[in-house]
């Protein structure tokens, strides 16, 4: 059996602790986001709305936006991450499920 924590461990966690279950939740959200189109733009700046994949079937959807409802900093990260190298981020509005960014 392992150490036992404290009480000041269990109401303050470590923060590898939160940054590896942030991971691990941003992670299973990116498996239900729809991949973004090739952005073959010219150099600028876009907006881009996040969407669901669209072979989710009905309660894959409502779990897409139960998550962005509930854990909008993971939704934002995994959305990010999903951007290739050459795009960068600038905003998210969560209100509107959108990313700002800019072509490099």
């Amino acid at each position: 059996m392992g150490r036992r924590l404290s009480l000041h461990e269990i109401i303050h966690p470590p923060c590898t602790l939160i940054h590896t279950h942030m991971n691990l939740l941003s992670d299973h959200i990116k498996e239900f986001i729809q991949p973004y189109p090739r952005l073959r733009y010219t150099k600028g700046e876009y907006e881009l709305r996040v969407l669901p994949r669209e072979e989710l079937d009905m309660d894959e959807e409502k779990k897409f936006w139960r998550m962005f409802r509930k854990f909008p900093n993971e939704f934002a990260a995994a959305a990010v991450s999903m951007l290739p190298k050459d795009v960068e981020f600038k905003q998210y509005d969560h209100l509107n499920n959108t990313l700002f960014l800019t072509k490099k």
